[in-house]
């Protein structure tokens, strides 16, 4: 796989946008609580975020809170 696979995955992009984008926090939280496995590992958590879903999502409506 190359390196550029997620930057051209329309799915992978779709998601990230979602989750990113939402300008709710509450929403991203809900998104990600729909469509993250629970067995989700984020190799690379930001904030110092927990490497697990929840951390993921926390981090994420952190990010939405910020930047709306």
């Amino acid at each position: 796989m190359s390196s550029t696979a997620m930057s051209t995955n329309l799915f992978g992009a779709g998601l990230f946008a979602d989750f990113y984008n939402a300008n709710d926090p509450q929403a991203a939280a809900r998104l990600v609580a729909e469509r993250v496995a629970e067995s989700f590992v984020d190799h690379a958590p930001i904030f110092g975020a927990s490497p697990d879903k929840a951390g993921f999502a926390g981090a994420v409506s952190a990010m939405n809170a910020a930047f709306r």
